[in-house]
């Protein structure tokens, strides 16, 4: 008797992106349309709240006008280089999705250079099998140099 089953079966994903200027000026409805009312727990490079001091502020300014359910202050965790060379950020991420009861259908906004997305998108992608997760690259190689990055995160948790 053969006890076997053999299905074939396709799984469809969808990337969007989006291009803007302005993403947290009052009236700038990217963002607060793709959330859509659904919970949303923010991080930010460090390097870029030191370089912009208000920039934490003008985020938080844009969830209260435009109805982004932030469920905290951006959390502002290490950026560059130091956020890939420990898990520190990773843990401080995770630690934060789940203070924040963050499920599958809420989303991680991760702000900032490419190790940084990096760090927190892991953070992402481990919490509940996956948390949706929106990236804003606030450096070329952010914006480029993804797949270099998954490799080098891939060598080192082996």
């Amino acid at each position: 008797m053969d006890d076997s089953l053999d299905l074939e079966f396709a799984v469809t994903y969808r990337h969007r992106i989006f291009f803007t200027e302005g993403a947290f000026a009052a009236g700038n409805r990217v963002l607060a349309d793709l959330f859509a009312g659904a919970k949303v727990i923010p991080f930010v490079d460090a390097g870029l709240a030191n370089a912009h001091p208000g920039f934490v502020a003008e985020v938080v300014a844009y969830g209260k006008a435009m109805g982004v359910h932030f469920t905290r202050t951006p959390l502002v965790l290490t950026g560059g280089e130091a956020a890939k060379k420990d898990s520190a950020v990773v843990k401080a991420a995770l630690a934060a999705i789940e203070a924040d009861k963050i499920c599958r259908h809420s989303y991680v906004l991760a702000i900032g250079g490419g190790a940084f997305l990096d760090a927190v998108g892991f953070a992402a992608a481990t919490a509940h099998r996956g948390v949706r997760l929106v990236r804003m690259p606030t450096t070329t190689l952010g914006q480029g140099r993804r797949r270099r990055r998954r490799e080098e995160w891939h060598q080192h948790f082996r």
